[in-house]
């Protein structure tokens, strides 16, 4: 059971998975009690997690063109969820930040470059800022996706990206202006979680910086 300061937070009962999908992912069923809101714990329930596993995005941003680096791609489940509301073929590709899933062992960072290599073709060649992390399901999945800023120049792209074909990836580069890019969140042409939240923490951090530069701040 977990406690915190003495108290009874969750006690698992039983838990088993219930399918597997090789590598990519598990589901597991787990019944379970929880401390409720009134500090009482609540009756044995049944809940499910999709289990991928962790993952890292990129907002890579070109520092000589006040640029940010995107990716299009088809996604299957954007195009199976366009499919049912009635929308074109054409929502399955979606714009976003670069991304990958870490393999057991690696550290996020160099995942991070890694990916910024294999699906853009930029080498980041200088230290990676962390934003935070975020569940983007947390209803249904224990997918965690750390985020990244970087900075990069035209000097810095030494290959196409594109993906790896073994894989059979298919990304197109998009290289769009940062305020464009916003624009694009606010407009709801940019529908990816990840991205929307990423390109939303870069704005705050240049606002603040603004911010600090208009007060005198150091």
């Amino acid at each position: 059971m977990e406690r915190e300061q003495g108290r009874d937070l969750v006690e698992v009962l039983e838990e088993d998975e219930r399918y597997r999908f090789g590598r990519l992912f598990r589901i597991v069923e787990a019944r379970l009690r929880h401390r409720r809101a009134d500090g009482s714990m609540s009756p044995p329930i049944l809940r499910v997690d999709f289990e991928r596993g962790p993952a890292v995005a990129v907002v890579l941003v070109r520092e000589d063109t006040d640029q940010v680096v995107l990716v299009r791609q088809f996604r299957f489940s954007a195009y199976a969820e366009g499919r049912r509301a009635g929308r074109g073929a054409g929502c399955g590709w979606l714009l976003e930040i670069l991304a990958g899933i870490l393999e057991e062992g690696e550290s996020p960072e160099v995942v991070a470059r890694r990916e910024a290599f294999e699906e853009t073709g930029y080498r980041i060649p200088g230290d990676l800022v962390a934003m935070g992390s975020m569940l983007p399901s947390a209803g249904a999945s224990s997918e965690v996706v750390h985020l990244f800023l970087a900075s990069v120049t035209a000097d810095d792209r030494v290959g196409e990206g594109g993906g790896l074909p073994g894989e059979h990836e298919d990304i197109e580069v998009v290289h769009m202006a940062v305020d464009e890019a916003l624009a694009a969140v606010a407009s709801g042409e940019i529908r990816d979680a990840k991205s929307i939240i990423a390109l939303q923490r870069l704005a705050l951090r240049r606002l603040a910086t603004t911010e600090k530069t208009e007060r005198g701040s150091p």
